[in-house]
Formats: C-alpha cells, sequence, structure tokens
C-alpha cells in the first residue's frame, strides 16, 4: 500500500510539473505577443499619424490616401491580433464558456467571405462557398464566427492568384467543414508543429504579412469548447486543407 500510495504521489507530482510547464510556455507566449507582435504595429500606427500631421500639406491626395490606406490595414491586423489574444488568454484560464445554438454554418461562411472580400481581392483570390444553405451545427455563434474568420485569413495570407473554398460533409454525429486553398502549403515537419504552443510557426504571407500563430491556437481552444475537432493537411507549393468538425 506504501509503495502504491507513493507511485500515485509521484505520477501527480509528474503531472503538476507537466501543468506548470505548459501554463509558464503560456504566459512566456502571452508576453512576448503583447511585448512584440502588439508594440511593434502600434508604434508604427504612431509613426504614421505623426508623419501626416507635421507634413499634411506636403503631400498630394494620392499620397495621403496611400499613407491612410497603410494605416487602415495596420490597425486592422492589430485589431484582429488584440480579439485573438483576449479570446485564447480567457480560454486558457477557464473563463469561457460556449453557449450553444443553432447555425447555419453557409450563412456565417458567406458573412466572413464579405468580410474579406477587399483583402482577397487585391491578391486575386477567388473565394467560393460550397456549403449547402440551412446546413446547421449547434455551436456557439461568436467562437464559430472567430473559427471562420481565423481560417479563412490565414488562407488569405497565404495565398495569392489561386482559390479558397469552403464545403462540408456530414460525418455520423458531426458536420466537416473543409477550408481548401491553393497557397504556398506547409512542410510535414510544420504542420506537426502548428498547434504546439512551444514551437515558433509564423511565417510571413505572400504579401509579408506578419503573424504570431495565436490564430489557430485560438481556433483550437474554440473547437474544444464547442466538442469540436480540427485537422490539417498540406503540401508545399500546392496548398492546404483545414478541416473542422462541429456537432450537428
Amino acid at each position: 500500500d506504501d509503495i502504491t500510495e507513493r507511485k500515485n504521489a509521484e505520477r501527480k507530482n509528474a503531472e503538476r510539473k507537466k501543468q506548470l510547464e505548459k501554463l509558464n510556455i503560456t504566459k512566456d507566449k502571452f508576453f512576448s505577443i503583447i511585448a512584440h507582435d502588439l508594440k511593434n504595429p502600434m508604434a508604427n500606427l504612431v509613426s504614421f499619424v505623426d508623419l501626416l500631421l507635421e507634413d499634411y500639406d506636403c503631400f498630394d491626395d494620392v499620397e495621403r490616401k496611400n499613407i491612410i490606406e497603410v494605416l487602415y490595414t495596420d490597425a486592422s491586423r492589430t485589431l484582429s491580433l488584440l480579439e485573438n489574444l483576449l479570446g485564447w488568454s480567457l480560454a486558457q484560464s477557464g473563463g469561457l464558456q460556449a453557449d450553444p445554438e443553432k447555425l447555419d454554418i453557409s450563412e456565417i461562411v458567406t458573412e466572413n467571405i464579405k468580410l474579406f472580400f477587399v483583402s482577397a481581392g487585391k491578391k486575386n483570390i477567388k473565394v467560393v462557398n460550397n456549403i449547402p444553405n440551412l446546413q446547421e451545427v449547434f455551436a456557439d455563434r461568436k467562437m464559430v464566427d472567430a473559427v471562420i474568420r481565423n481560417l479563412l485569413s490565414n488562407a488569405i495570407k497565404f495565398t495569392e492568384n489561386g482559390t479558397i473554398s469552403f464545403s462540408s460533409v456530414v460525418k455520423g454525429e458531426k458536420l466537416q467543414i473543409s477550408v481548401v486553398d491553393t497557397g504556398r502549403g506547409m512542410k510535414k515537419k510544420v504542420v506537426d508543429n502548428l498547434f504546439k504552443i512551444e514551437e515558433s510557426n509564423s511565417q510571413d504571407g505572400t504579401y509579408g504579412e506578419k503573424g504570431t500563430g495565436i490564430g489557430l491556437h485560438l481556433v483550437k481552444e474554440f473547437l474544444k469548447l464547442n466538442s469540436g475537432e480540427i485537422s490539417v493537411e498540406s503540401t508545399p507549393e500546392k496548398g492546404s486543407t483545414f478541416t473542422v468538425s462541429l456537432p450537428l
């Protein structure tokens, strides 16, 4: 009995140690994003605004419009990162609960395609929704919206002069939703480490877009809270397929 108790205690201590190590990695990742990936774009925004304030009359209308477009792009990316960071931190702390309801997944996909219409158009990307109308899942609307938004944003980031398509298929009691792009693709090593918080998976997009990889971690957390899953298949220079499953 003493030996069994000692082994159980050792096992519990090992589990606690593993959990603490994971928490430390998560904390370090969190602070590194705040220190670097939020600080830099904010500094850029301040610099461009200062440029406009100090030398406004030195620019013509076309130049001013170009500066405003850069400001808008940087502000949008920073806001998206901040939203992902807050959602991820809440999920990590256990302060986020899913509030599931019946959702028309095709409607949510269509809304997000409209949201990214301009950014996709700039890279000559055709985005297609092949999910039938009234294809329902039972999940939290805000979380599913964030999942679709992040997967579409990610596909656009690594695609140029290509296509991104959404499709779905019923498998048992779940709906599988696939996001297929004809973009850059990934090597197997990158795919294997994609959802490991301790690994740095950030890569620049086809237009040099910066990223932190936090969006995919948020996707995984939100799917977990909704009894869902995610899988990835990818081939370098041919594209990637992200497949998520959600309860019907």
